[in-house]
């Protein structure tokens, strides 16, 4: 091979081995799904937010289902194409138990919880809401027969709010039978906690 060809050569195997490669892993939770993208964010709470297709699929124990199917809190390992800093295409996507991913340790759980409680002041992260009464507090668990007569059992954090008749209350309201309104979430163990508790003339029909 001439010295000219074997550079040339040597120079295009060098760019392409410098390129990133075409499919990657991203595994962690789903925070937002809106028309045709997923935010998710990995363990170290880096957020990438990832273009759905129609390419895309979506895959539970096996079984193909629908991005509608896809929700807040998910845990998921995805197969992107062409990854950016920012943004990626996603191929195929696995809806992953939580059990499937090792829980982070005990530090880092501190830290996500002090950096959420700072930002939910200014953007509240609570995606889900109860409407119910409640049946008895234990410890620092909350347990709330809903409307539809299911159990629902959720964790108190230190920083829960509440409010009674519109004004700030503390946790000495919460009595059997209150009839209450709760915003809530999932914290990073998947465990249900309540963000606000709100009670008062404004969840009477």
């Amino acid at each position: 091979m001439e010295p000219r060809t074997l550079l040339l050569a040597t120079a295009v195997a060098g760019v392409l081995l410098a390129q990133e490669p075409r499919f990657t892993i991203v595994k962690g939770e789903v925070l937002r799904v809106e028309a045709g993208r997923l935010h998710i964010a990995d363990r170290r709470q880096h957020v990438v937010v990832c273009r759905v297709d129609d390419g895309t699929h979506f895959i539970r124990q096996g079984q193909r289902i629908t991005f509608n199917e896809i929700e807040p809190g998910n845990l998921i390992e995805a197969i992107v194409e062409r990854p950016a800093e920012s943004s990626c295409v996603l191929h195929t996507v696995y809806v992953l138990a939580r059990s499937a991913l090792p829980p982070p340790d005990d530090e880092l759980l501190r830290l996500l919880d002090r950096q959420r409680n700072l930002l939910e002041n200014w953007l509240p992260r609570g995606n889900l809401t109860f409407a119910g009464t409640i049946v008895r507090v234990e410890d620092s668990t909350l347990v709330l027969r809903t409307r539809n007569g299911q159990i629902q059992r959720l964790r108190l954090r230190e920083d829960t709010r509440y409010t009674h008749q519109g004004l700030p209350a503390d946790r000495s309201m919460l009595q059997p039978n209150l009839r209450v309104f709760v915003r809530a979430g999932r914290d990073f163990r998947g465990v249900l906690e309540a963000y606000q508790v709100m009670a008062g003339q404004i969840l009477q029909p």
